[in-house]
């Protein structure tokens, strides 16, 4: 079943309707009023469906198809108002999961199916949900439809007395998988309260980041500005992004993009409908030449992931990244189209992309210019604690400035110790023709890479140097991270492409992943509930 907190409802609406699994009751004294169709478990109620367990004083279910859709229930000096095929647990209440466990003083559930969805499908009240070491407590939580709707909420990583930060919330509404709204938000950081944020929205799908309010953002050399960008999504294939960005030295950077995905949502990866820049980051999903890259596996993984996205956009003044034109020379793509597909075949890793539009340098004449582009990259092989890989990248360009290059990279990464990785790779690549841009060319075109990544249980610090005959020791990158708590400070360097950061990573992986799933279950039902 799924996790109880986003999914309570079909725990119950599954007992008649699937063949798949049961659910069994187990309890010291059971009542059972056939007349009505109602049974009432007293003391150490146990209800168990596959790995959840509902452990409660008192649990009452009703089960029933009789004409008379409400009923009042007498247990002892307690009355209860059940429908049917409603199901109400009073007293203690837990839901233990081997993801997390809910506390509630009185949950209800419905799985009527005849019931409109506009109205309520559970109810839960005195509610406290642990998973990992996130925790949340709320006043009241009801079900409408996939949405949960809460009032008077609290969460936070840090089980501290005194927690690092916490977030409270007048109103929070969780859809599962799409999206996620708070209303009334204060954030508290050691016990002081910031300003109160009038509403407050996040995405809860993994395609697509939510729509930010405008920031103010700093940038080497071109100092502060104003930055905001957009998601809009619109239905499960199709998204709409717009991007602003305003800073001194700079013209105003201005980007929409238009992109409809192929791949349905269950099949979908971070990010899905971002297609690679082609005057971005010439190592993307390289573990030898980007610190990001934290396993020699992903390489592989971020390529074979499916993708078949079709992208129009439009830009104005943006700058590269990683390319000999950084900081130099803005560009402009008045109208592009851009058509990115990548996957797995015969155990390799792939990626191509096609792309066509008008492109222009500074304030220099627009031109046509047409770009074909692929990688290809093998899994990585294990032998001992040895792990190697291969990627083989290729790109022309399809106008008139007939550009074109081939090359590839190599490495192998040895484990000494279960927490230490030594690595070295080797890449080269060789260039055709006359590149029109600066954008277009190699900031090195062959050299050797040396990596080294110690994970401690709190500590994790990655180092890559990079080696270039023509240029020496060209580029050094690390990252360090340090868990303290609830949070996990991250500190990360590359020069080349110069890039500097410094960031806190709230520890929510668990929490987040669960969110993300809009099925919110393991696929098993129950066929029917047997006391």
């Amino acid at each position: 079943m799924p996790f109880p907190l986003f999914d309570l409802a079909p725990v119950w609406m599954c007992v008649q309707q699937s063949q798949v699994e049961e659910i069994e009751i187990r309890a010291y004294d059971v009542a059972i009023d056939y007349k009505d169709g109602y049974t009432i478990y007293r003391g150490g109620v146990e209800a168990i469906l596959g790995q959840t367990r509902l452990v409660t004083d008192t649990l009452i279910v009703r089960d029933s198809d009789t004409p008379v859709q409400s009923r009042e229930i007498v247990d002892g000096t307690s009355r209860y108002e059940l429908g049917n095929h409603e199901a109400r647990a009073v007293g203690s209440v837990q839901i233990i999961d081997p993801d997390g466990t809910i506390q509630a003083t009185d949950l209800w559930v419905s799985w009527d199916s005849e019931r409109p969805k506009t109205e309520p499908s559970a109810t839960a009240r005195g509610l406290k949900v642990e998973i990992g070491s996130f925790q949340l407590e709320a006043e009241e939580a009801v079900r409408l439809g996939a949405k949960w709707e809460m009032k008077r909420v609290r969460g936070t990583t840090d089980k501290g007395p005194r927690p690092l930060y916490s977030l409270s919330m007048d109103q929070l509404s969780v859809d599962p998988g799409r999206r996620g709204t708070g209303r009334g938000v204060t954030i508290s950081l050691l016990g002081a309260k910031l300003p109160k944020i009038p509403s407050m929205a996040f995405s809860l799908d993994r395609r697509a980041r939510a729509t930010r309010i405008p920031q103010v953002s700093y940038r080497q050399r071109d100092g502060f500005g104003v930055a905001w960008d957009g998601n809009f999504l619109i239905g499960d294939q199709k998204l709409v992004t717009t991007s602003i960005s305003a800073f001194p030295k700079l013209a105003p950077t201005f980007v929409s993009t238009y992109s409809l995905s192929g791949i349905p949502y269950e099949q979908s990866v971070q990010n899905q409908f971002q297609v690679q820049s082609d005057i971005g980051d010439r190592n993307p999903f390289s573990f030898f030449g980007n610190i990001y890259i934290s396993d020699i596996e992903d390489q592989a993984g971020f390529l074979g992931a499916p993708r078949n996205t079709t992208q129009l956009s439009s830009s104005f003044n943006i700058q590269s990244f990683g390319r000999q034109s950084d900081f130099l020379k803005t560009y402009s793509k008045p109208i592009e189209a851009v058509q990115e597909r990548s996957g797995t075949k015969d155990g390799l890793s792939y990626m191509t992309q096609l792309r066509a539009g008008m492109f222009q340098e500074g304030s220099g004449t627009s031109i046509g210019r047409g770009l074909l582009t692929g990688s290809v990259s093998t899994p990585a092989r294990q032998n001992g604690r040895m792990f190697s890989t291969t990627r083989l990248d290729a790109g022309m360009r399809l106008d008139s400035g007939r550009y074109s290059w081939f090359g590839g990279e190599a490495g192998v990464s040895y484990e000494p110790r279960e927490n230490t990785r030594l690595s070295v790779g080797i890449y080269g690549y060789r260039s055709f023709g006359m590149s029109l841009y600066d954008a277009d060319r190699f900031n090195s075109n062959q050299g050797v890479s040396l990596r080294s990544d110690v994970f401690g249980k709190a500590t994790k610090v990655s180092l890559i140097w990079r080696y270039d005959p023509t240029q020496g020791w060209f580029d050094r990158q690390f990252r360090i991270s340090q868990v303290m708590g609830p949070v996990e400070p991250v500190i990360i360097y590359r020069q080349n492409p110069n890039e500097y950061q410094i960031g806190l990573r709230f520890r929510m992986d668990q929490v987040l992943g669960l969110l993300q799933n809009r099925s919110g279950g393991r696929g098993t039902k129950p066929t029917k509930i047997r006391p």
